[in-house]
């Protein structure tokens, strides 16, 4: 009996798409027989997937048609901080369910305490078979989710950077360009000396974003202060801004990842006799309402959280259509200048 000729991998959607550069979403309705394409285009697509040796997964369509409908999203969120879900959160959300509106699917959304809830809210619905997709948010830097992933044979998305450290496709924003561009800016203004104010270096994004904050403040010549997680807290807040401002040399400048922390700290400063942008400036990754409301506003980093969000959804839909796996930047990071620099 002839030996079957070897394949490297299965010719999928994406293939086709990227051989006739068009969207997958085009290919998918031709080789579905769906409305949305011209009959030239059909044809043309039809005789392409042909020569590239496609053929449709009926295996694939099988699971479709048992789909529960259902992508999963778990957050986490500290039970001390009155905040439950960030503004920027909310509006990745947002984004998230964009690309379902026409559609069937819905987002589960579930907050738990700590990473041992999240993992055990995983294997619940993975054996019920609750939802079709998972979207992975704020990666660890020792991340156990990703491994697990594998185990549970659950379709999932990763919002950060994993490239490289797991076979899942990821959406991604560039911090290092953030990190520059604050910098750059406080430069610009004459600073010498910043502080970066920061969510946790437990997390991967965290990790990341202070490593770039220090080569960029390298190469502008500004000296780091100190690089501290946020406290939770008003209070606690103004505790730390007394000890990081009595340290010598004391910056003149402070980055935050989150615009709630920068305007604690906006109203702390001024208890403390402070004048901003005078005696010192303010800035933060979050370009959040909040940062147009305060006086003064708060200088951001503004990264589209619903277009972050949407990048996602559609990365979602194209694994559970077309199986693709492919990592994405989700968003570009602009600055947006106000008073408090």
């Amino acid at each position: 009996m002839p030996s079957r000729p070897h394949r490297p991998r299965r010719t999928t959607i994406v293939d086709i798409a990227r051989e006739l550069e068009l969207s997958i979403a085009s290919v998918s309705c031709a080789l579905n027989g769906k409305p949305g394409v011209s009959e030239a285009t059909r044809e043309r697509i039809l005789r392409t997937a042909r020569e590239m040796g496609w053929t449709a997964n009926h295996a694939a369509r099988s699971l479709q048609s048992r789909r529960s409908q259902m992508i999963g999203l778990v957050l986490r969120r500290d039970p001390a901080d009155a905040v439950q879900i960030s503004d920027f959160m909310l509006r990745f959300i947002d984004g998230l369910n964009q690309p379902f509106t026409s559609r069937e699917e819905a987002i589960a959304l579930r907050t738990v305490r700590d990473v041992e809830a999240e993992i055990r809210t995983y294997r619940d619905w993975a054996s019920q078979g609750r939802v079709d997709a998972l979207v992975i948010t704020d990666v660890m830097a020792e991340d156990p989710r990703l491994p697990l992933l594998a185990e549970l044979d659950v379709p999932a998305v990763v919002v950060g950077d994993v490239r490289g450290l797991a076979d899942l496709p990821s959406v991604w924003t560039d911090d290092e360009v953030a990190m520059r561009l604050s910098i750059e800016h406080l430069a610009a203004q004459g600073h010498r000396t910043a502080a970066r104010i920061h969510e946790g270096e437990h997390l991967r994004h965290g990790r990341v974003r202070s490593a770039a904050f220090a080569r960029a403040a390298q190469q502008a010549g500004i000296g780091i202060a100190a690089m501290i997680p946020s406290v939770v807290g008003a209070d606690a807040a103004a505790r730390q801004l007394q000890e990081l401002l009595a340290s010598d040399p004391a910056p003149t400048a402070l980055q935050f990842d989150s615009s709630l922390r920068a305007a604690e700290a906006l109203r702390a400063l001024r208890g403390m006799g402070l004048r901003v942008p005078e005696d010192i400036a303010l800035l933060t990754l979050d370009n959040s309402p909040l940062c147009e409301i305060t006086e003064p506003g708060l200088t951001a980093i503004d990264r589209d959280a619903f277009a972050y969000g949407a990048t996602a959804g559609r990365a979602v839909l194209a694994l559970l259509e077309t199986d693709a796996r492919e990592d994405v930047q989700g968003t570009t990071s602009r600055l947006v200048r106000r008073g408090s620099s």
